[in-house]
């Protein structure tokens, strides 16, 4: 505790001795610290703008690529536009962004409701030796084994694939990046929980500009609140998140399903003691809604 309070001391000193302080204030988040390491966050607000800095803490996801994907890595793209092995797709906008939408779900989920991995690993040798063998299908066709990885294709999609994505992009709205919501935030909820509180109440947002993904993002208080209502508790009888949800036009968390793949492996590490297990949720009333 007395080096929490230190640290915070030390955090408060920084902050008043930056010579740029009254026009760009920041406020930070953590560390929320684990065995193998720790999270800290850092939000910087322009105040003339309305502009909120964000490092992790919050995504926007495109519904196009960005540019310097497109302009830089089209195989990439054409490579992850194919449901199957057996696809062959032609180079147009509609399949760049079918493969944009895909490496979003890859990045974020790692492995969705929607994937079908035919030979999952099971961390034996055996195991190894079959997912190898399924990944490298008969009967590739050359103009998708000519994007690369030698007709590498350990996986299928599935339709549902576009549904995943339309909740994860919950039209363009600021959400928290799925490994944040399951392994990190829900850690110390409550401390999180008063931070986005202290944020929403200190700048009067506009707008917000994460490091990932899309940017500038459009972003009031209450989109930014909305997003950390995974944290809260009996969100489904709360009249105060529901309310928010409305007026934000924001969807519920997203579904277990998707999440399945990185809570099984938040589970693993919690079995093998390198991180805590969840805290409880905050009761959904107890913060503020702005």
């Amino acid at each position: 505790a007395d080096a929490d309070a230190d640290a915070d001391a030390n955090r408060d000193a920084t902050a008043a001795a930056v010579p740029w302080a009254d026009e760009l204030p920041y406020l930070t988040l953590g560390p929320l610290k684990e065995k193998v390491g720790m999270f800290q966050e850092v939000v910087v607000f322009h105040r003339q703008s309305g502009t909120l800095l964000v490092t992790d803490l919050l995504v926007s996801v495109p519904s196009t690529p960005p540019a310097v994907v497109a302009a830089n890595d089209k195989r990439a793209l054409l490579f992850h536009a194919r449901d199957s092995f057996l696809d062959e797709v032609a180079d147009t906008p509609a399949a760049r962004a079918e493969g944009w939408k895909k490496i979003a779900l890859f990045s974020l989920f790692f492995q969705c409701s929607a994937l079908d991995v035919a030979s999952p690993p099971d961390g034996s040798l055996s195991g190894a030796l079959s997912f190898f063998r399924s990944a490298f299908p008969r009967g590739v066709p050359p103009s998708s084994r000519a994007l690369g990885w030698a007709g590498f294709w350990p996986f299928d999609w599935q339709p549902q694939w576009r549904a995943a994505f339309s909740r994860l992009r919950s039209g363009g709205r600021p959400v928290v990046p799925p490994i944040l919501q399951v392994s990190v935030l829900n850690r110390e909820p409550e401390k999180v929980l008063a931070f986005a509180d202290a944020v929403a109440e200190a700048f009067p947002l506009t707008k917000l500009v994460p490091c990932h993904f899309d940017a500038p993002v459009a972003a009031t208080t209450r989109e930014w609140s909305a997003a950390f209502d995974f944290l809260r508790g009996d969100t489904a009888d709360s009249v105060l998140v529901r309310a928010r949800r409305w007026l934000t036009r924001s969807a519920a968390t997203l579904p277990d399903e998707d999440l399945a793949f990185l809570r099984d492996f938040d589970d693993n590490l919690v079995q093998a003691g390198a991180i805590r297990p969840p805290a409880p949720k905050v009761s959904a009333d107890s913060k503020s809604t702005n």
